[in-house]
């Protein structure tokens, strides 16, 4: 039985591994999608997100990703803040009122 993911989840440092390998090789990326399992458009959106064919690391692309990630989770949190300090505020001022 092979484990599924959930749709639109992020490639993994293995799939990039391998992505990385099958570059090598000489693979074209419409090639490398179904061989991990991936659609066409997202290897062919890694790579170009990740400096090209000829530059492309699977270390730094792995590390760029975890940076983005963490960016828009600390973007979420602050915007959770924003609305909760918000309602708080417009309780505090039906209160007085």
């Amino acid at each position: 039985m092979t484990k599924t993911r959930p749709k639109n989840s992020p490639l993994s440092f293995l799939e990039r591994k391998n992505i990385f390998k099958y570059i090598q090789q000489g693979l074209t990326l419409s090639k490398i999608g179904p061989l991990i399992e991936r659609g066409k458009n997202s290897v062919v959106f890694e790579v170009r997100r990740n400096e090209g064919r000829e530059i492309y690391d699977p270390k730094i692309a792995q590390a760029a990703s975890q940076q983005r990630k963490n960016e828009a989770d600390d973007k979420r949190w602050k915007i959770k803040i924003v609305i909760w300090n918000s309602a708080f505020m417009s309780m505090d001022q039906k209160t007085v009122i």
